[in-house]
């Protein structure tokens, strides 16, 4: 079995990267490596299914794993509604596509590739979608091209891939409802998040059957109820939270589940 391969410069935003297969009968039981983007791999394989007097059908399978010790983030737009709420956009669930360009169907067949909905969102309304380390995301799909055709497969890359520190992460109860431990102390403590309560956002903070408010004052910033001089600081490279009061203590918050 031969197959030649022609590859791109590393893809970056839009951009293309070109393969064109010859396969023998038993083609799939080699993977091709289409795009490596900031050490997330996209591979495929193409198998024969049938082979007609003036088509072909194929299957395609593609995975895609993220190599990095940390999950890589992209931004699914949101689309504003007429009651204000914010809805994603449908149509820009995947970060990028794997087309055959030579296929017989009306507009030709592809496969959109997607990561995991995170349930965060950006500042800007946008949803952030993330490829988890070392999970394989796996997609495919069948198609048909003309008998003696070879399979023309290429890869567009829609959303940049990033760290969760490179985003403007919008608080909401994703990041923040569930059970925290603490620097200062061996007792957890429970986070609900309260969103636009009354005109107020704040966190309800519950420690062994004692309660506390958290006033929201910026994105990233809440000030403890009656005490702006305690505060708790989003860390949104980590999902954690910094506690600092004004006689020197400091505490790092880091979520449990």
């Amino acid at each position: 079995m031969k197959y030649k391969l022609f590859k791109s410069d590393r893809l970056k935003g839009l951009s293309f990267a070109f393969f064109f297969v010859s396969i023998g009968s038993l083609f799939g039981q080699n993977s091709v490596e289409i795009a490596n983007v900031d050490n997330v791999r996209i591979q495929y394989s193409l198998t024969r299914l049938e082979s007609k007097e003036t088509k072909e059908k194929y299957l395609i399978q593609v995975n895609v794993v993220n190599n990095n010790n940390y999950p890589m983030y992209y931004v699914v737009p949101g689309i504003v509604n007429e009651d204000k709420s914010v809805t994603m956009d449908p149509l820009n669930l995947n970060f990028a596509k794997i087309k055959i360009r030579n296929s017989t169907g009306l507009f030709g067949d592809e496969i959109g590739l997607s990561g995991d909905n995170s349930n965060m969102k950006t500042i800007s309304n946008g949803f952030l979608f993330a490829l988890m380390p070392g999970k394989i995301y796996n997609f495919e799909t069948t198609f048909k091209v003309k008998t003696g055709d070879l399979p023309l497969v290429t890869n567009t890359v829609k959303f940049n891939l990033n760290k969760l520190s490179n985003f403007d992460v919008k608080i909401n109860s994703a990041n923040i409802n569930g059970i925290w431990s603490s620097t200062c102390s061996s007792m957890d403590l429970s986070l609900t998040f309260e969103e636009n309560i009354g005109g107020i956002s704040y966190i309800i903070q519950s420690v062994n059957g004692k309660q506390s408010k958290w006033l929201k004052q910026t994105e990233m910033n809440f000030t403890r109820e009656n005490d702006n001089s305690t505060t708790l600081t989003y860390q949104k490279a980590n999902n954690t939270f910094l506690f600092s009061s004004s006689d020197g203590i400091s505490c790092t918050l880091t979520k449990k589940n």
